[in-house]
């Protein structure tokens, strides 16, 4: 079941550069400019959002691409993180060096949430770096990217097993080949892939189970793994509560009510313009899969029932 402590959650966008080229993600671009805007800019539009939640708890991840990659990043966290009602969660695939972490603010508002990704991360440069953090007082949250392919499978385990708290696995979605529906199907994992992870899979609980009540009063709670890699995820036609729970922003400064409207006329505003309209309504879910896992987390239901 959802444990929601925030009113509020805003996924932002930072930089769609990345340094990594994972061929399963669609959101980055190793060619994208680097970002140009000053920490005092985008706290300046941040602190326009904040201020139509006043009195309210939110939850600020900051993503990419990869969002160490901004020059001025460590800055704009320390700063943003001198606000009590904010905690900040730092979406990164940690290839940034240990002396960059060194400069970041040790507060209880920063959480870290690095993703491993086979194809470009050392495993054990990746699990000093957690342990690092861990040690300097931060809560980390780390996700391990299971590839499709057995030969990253071996790499993928290393983190798993050595990483002690907050550890998970996480199976990969079918990059689309139009942006007409941007989430795809999970990958056909092989059994020795599934047998392999099964036992890893409870630990995923770390960020979430989601509870589904059904029309014939019954309820079961899944894990997010379950419902990622069973395709259990289509909320096409319930009521969601995107754009009032949460929010994504894009580079750009553009409002959504989530990352699966992105490629959608539903805009909310700009956080650079100062221009936001929060919604008087519930969207009525278009898409068949869910694989972004912040929307998924996100409230649906139907005739004012609770689903997910």
């Amino acid at each position: 079941v959802i444990k929601n402590t925030f009113d509020l959650e805003i996924d932002y966008l930072l930089t769609f550069r990345c340094n990594y080229d994972c061929s399963y993600c669609i959101s980055h671009d190793v060619n994208h400019p680097y970002l140009q805007r000053s920490p005092n800019e985008i706290i300046d539009a941040l602190t326009f959002i904040f201020k139509q939640y006043s009195n309210k708890k939110i939850k600020l991840r900051i993503l990419g691409g990869e969002p160490f990659v901004y020059k001025h990043f460590i800055n704009l966290v320390n700063e943003l993180s001198n606000n009590d009602f904010l905690q900040i969660v730092i979406i990164t695939n940690l290839s940034v060096a240990e002396k960059t972490l060194e400069k970041l603010k040790e507060s209880e508002n920063i959480i870290i949430s690095a993703s491993y990704h086979p194809e470009y991360s050392n495993n054990k440069d990746f699990v000093t770096k957690i342990k690092y953090l861990q040690n300097k007082g931060f809560k980390t949250y780390c996700s391990v990217s299971i590839h499709p392919n057995e030969k990253y499978l071996k790499n993928s385990i290393y983190v798993l097993e050595n990483i002690t708290e907050n550890v998970f696995p996480k199976f990969l979605s079918i990059q689309p080949k139009s942006n007409i529906n941007i989430y795809g199907k999970s990958y056909e994992y092989s059994k020795i892939i599934k047998d392999t992870i099964k036992k890893y899979r409870n630990s995923d609980s770390v960020i979430s189970d989601l509870k589904y009540e059904f029309s014939d009063n019954t309820s079961e709670i899944f894990s997010m793994s379950d419902i990622m890699i069973n395709n259990k995820d289509n909320f096409k036609g319930l009521l969601c509560k995107a754009g009032h729970d949460k929010l994504h922003i894009n580079e750009q400064g553009d409002i959504f009510p989530a990352a699966c409207f992105l490629n959608s006329r539903i805009i909310l505003g700009n956080i650079f313009k100062k221009t936001f309209k929060r919604p008087t309504s519930y969207v009525t879910c278009p898409f068949t899969s869910c694989k972004c896992t912040t929307d998924l987390t996100l409230t649906k239901f139907k005739n004012d029932k609770l689903v997910a």
